[in-house]
């Protein structure tokens, strides 16, 4: 019999990490004895349970019930009687935040530990002050296996001082359809750049705008959209007026699942000036739709865009270069017919769900032993 995981996330946005509740319902239902614990529950997720305790009148019914019960618990855990109902014997942390509410469960009890990082929790993180250097080394000292979603990021964990030997690599997937059609735009109408992704400085969207104002002096004809939304919003929108764009780009919001499908299927060319990323769940997504990419070589990125065959890549915080990379592909439409194809066939092959779920199912059943 499986042995029971307690899946947990400190808190999960249902659009912007949306395949997180993609994977984890997919492999409930290949595994089976599994059990996803979120910080607070939501209608938006209400297949996952609280993790603890989080308003005054559930920690008084709580202590009610452990009177009636003659128990005591100790105090460090008491917050999370919610995950101790449950009993698991293997912990996965899916984002590191909620690792203060189970550290002293786990050294009550002989349970096992894995922890994933996807990003910003070791590319920024650790670098914003030492404690949370500490932390993350603390974390790395507790797991039983650490997992990283693409070989750039476990370097950068293995240099903050993760153990190889308890180190992985299990890139994130999307699901796909083999055999869907995937619609070719129709002509007509201007050409289209898109980028899809938080308003936040990690994307480099300042870096793209830049770009952008380039072709535009250049004489390019298209219209760049940019699906997403973030703190970083009213900055963009100054420099967009500042580069004298307002007849060039579009800001679309954050868009649903369909609405994001929607635009992939009507762009022409997908555009990511990241600063820093781990492993771009965007990047796939266009591959898998077909499109022609150019980003930054930083981080994980070359292990979703394969250069000069899926996309082109440049160094990171250049719009020259993303320019130079740009007009390329708006100058040959065989070239970006050629990329599209070859990364819809390297998304298939690499970035399926199916591959996904049965590597961690070898892992689950290997920490299990």
């Amino acid at each position: 019999m499986n042995k029971k995981i307690a899946v947990i996330a400190g808190s999960i946005n249902p659009l912007r990490q949306k395949y997180l509740f993609s994977w984890y319902r997919d492999f409930e239902s290949v595994y089976g004895n599994i059990k996803l614990f979120i910080g607070s529950r939501t209608s938006q997720a209400s297949f996952a349970k609280a993790f603890k305790l989080n308003s005054r009148k559930e920690k008084v019914i709580a202590e009610i019930m452990d009177a009636i019960r003659f128990r005591r618990l100790p105090e460090p855990i008491r917050n999370i009687r919610p995950l101790l109902n449950y009993n698991p014997e293997v912990i996965h942390l899916l984002t590191f935040q909620a690792f203060r509410y189970v550290e002293p469960y786990l050294e009550i009890k002989k349970i096992k530990l894995i922890v994933s990082f996807r990003g910003f929790d070791l590319n920024v993180y650790p670098h914003q002050s030492e404690s949370n250097k500490e932390l993350i080394q603390k974390i790395f000292k507790k797991a039983d296996k650490i997992h990283f979603i693409s070989d750039g990021l476990m370097r950068t964990g293995i240099s903050l001082g993760a153990d190889p030997q308890k180190s992985f690599v299990i890139r994130r997937s999307i699901w796909v359809e083999p055999n869907e059609t995937i619609r070719k735009k129709a002509h007509g109408g201007p050409l289209v750049i898109l980028s899809v992704g938080r308003l936040v400085w990690e994307k480099g969207y300042i870096y793209a705008l830049e770009a952008i104002a380039i072709l535009k002096e250049r004489g390019f004809e298209f219209q760049y959209r940019i699906m997403g939304e973030g703190r970083d919003l009213p900055m963009l929108q100054y420099h967009l007026i500042r580069l004298g764009l307002e007849d060039s780009v579009v800001f679309l919001g954050e868009g649903s699942r369909n609405e994001v499908k929607e635009q992939l299927l009507n762009a022409d060319i997908f555009f990511q000036a990241s600063v820093t990323e781990a492993l771009s769940n965007a990047l796939i997504e266009a591959s898998y739709y077909g499109l022609p990419i150019v980003s930054s070589r930083v981080g994980g990125i070359p292990e979703v865009v394969d250069h000069q065959k899926t996309g082109l890549l440049s160094p990171p915080c250049n719009p020259q270069l993303y320019a130079n990379n740009l007009a390329r592909l708006i100058d040959n439409r065989e070239l970006r017919k050629e990329f599209g194809i070859n990364a819809r066939k390297r998304a298939l092959e690499y970035f399926s769900m199916e591959r996904e779920i049965e590597m961690w199912k070898n892992i689950y059943d290997e920490i299990k032993n």
